[in-house]
């Protein structure tokens, strides 16, 4: 056996893991189900990997939910990594989508698998995902002390909900995204 998907188990496939796991999200808006669907789709349940002795594995989503390990995992990232994508220009996946994958579907779907009992391991802990460099704050992007009070006047200026708004931005340290996701705006 090569270490391609084996005939069917009594055992759950990570493909139906996640369906399961997908059907769960009640609370989660349908296009951002259909996103993970796709995510799982475009770049995890049709990978084939392989493994540092050279094991080939997958299709990754045919394979028993319990089977996936640590090493599949990273062979995984490892092939993420070095695939490129693009319709004119082909380039590498940014470390941030690969984290994001990682960390938004496939994680989740293992994390359900133990709580359901399919599996009795996090294969996604403890493997090394790219590093991600952000980008550089310059100190003339930053608003100093003695400048919050002009931001503030300034807001408030356009109207009460866009003062409220800079207000709770500058004090909590907020970023747009966090602002918006917690209230639900």
């Amino acid at each position: 056996m090569l270490g391609l998907a084996s005939q069917p188990t009594d055992v759950l496939t990570f493909a139906q893991v996640a369906n399961e796991y997908l059907a769960t999200l009640v609370d989660a808006e349908r296009r951002t189900i259909g996103q993970y669907r796709k995510t799982l789709e475009d770049h995890f349940l049709l990978a084939i990997v392989t493994l540092p002795d050279g094991t080939t594995v997958g299709p990754l989503g045919r394979l028993p939910i319990d089977e996936l390990t640590k090493d599949i995992i990273q062979a995984w990232i490892n092939l993420m990594r070095a695939k490129q994508h693009g319709k004119n220009v082909l380039r590498p996946y940014a470390p941030k989508t690969i984290i994001n994958i990682h960390g938004t579907v496939i994680s989740r779907v293992f994390d359900y698998a133990i709580d359901d009992e399919y599996c009795s391991r996090q294969p996604c802990w403890q493997v090394k995902l790219p590093e991600r460099k952000g980008r550089a704050v310059k100190a003339v992007n930053v608003i100093t002390g003695l400048e919050i009070p002009e931001w503030i006047a300034c807001a408030y200026e356009v109207d009460e909900d866009t003062g409220d708004i800079t207000l709770v931005l500058l004090a909590k340290g907020l970023r747009w995204g966090e602002l918006t996701s917690a209230t639900g705006v």
